[in-house]
């Protein structure tokens, strides 16, 4: 639900994006989304709606947290954003996503210019050099379920491959991108 959630949640804030700033840049729009579209936001709205206390957690991540880590309360909000979809179809879940998201989206308008993070420079870097979006695939994922670590590698085919660790997947995904960054900064391509 989860993967599901996050692709309605990007379509929807996208075209949110994409109505509000019809003649804006490609590049431009990605880093509004990203402003908008991140863990510490999602998270603050899952405890908003209170998501944490209707989590199903195991006895560990229970005990150590869980129902206030900001990964899990914005995966809970992506489920529920897939469960709003696939009962009430794209409309309903644009009008939660409007309803909910529009203060982010103002506040991101807002600021002259959004905090880039490593995996947004990545992206307008590689959209406007070459074309392509890169991507990122998990190579391994070891600890126990409330401790784990996730290793993923960014693909930039044929350009470009790093790798990255964290404590979350979106964790892995930023060092990998900023390993990205500082190969290219040395003039890799």
């Amino acid at each position: 639900m989860e993967f599901l959630g996050d692709a309605v949640l990007s379509l929807c804030v996208s075209e949110l994006l994409w109505r509000r700033l019809p003649q804006a840049r490609e590049g431009e729009l990605t880093r509004l989304r990203a402003a908008v579209v991140n863990e510490t936001a999602l998270a603050r709205l899952g405890t908003s709606l209170g998501l944490g206390e209707t989590l199903r957690l195991g006895r560990g991540e229970a005990l150590t947290g869980g129902r206030t880590k900001p990964s899990l309360l914005a995966d809970a909000l992506e489920a529920t954003l897939a469960a709003v979809y696939l009962d009430g179809g794209l409309d309903a879940a644009r009008a939660v996503v409007d309803r909910l998201l529009t203060p982010e989206i103002d506040a991101a308008l807002s600021r002259a210019t959004p905090d880039l993070d490593d995996k947004t420079r990545l992206q307008e870097l590689f959209q406007a050099k070459h074309t392509l979006t890169p991507h990122y695939e998990v190579v391994r994922a070891d600890g126990p379920d409330h401790h784990r670590t996730w290793e993923v590698e960014m693909i930039a085919d044929p350009y470009l491959r790093t790798r990255g660790v964290g404590t979350s997947k979106k964790r892995a995904e930023q060092a990998a991108a900023g390993e990205a960054l500082r190969t290219l900064e040395g003039g890799s391509t």
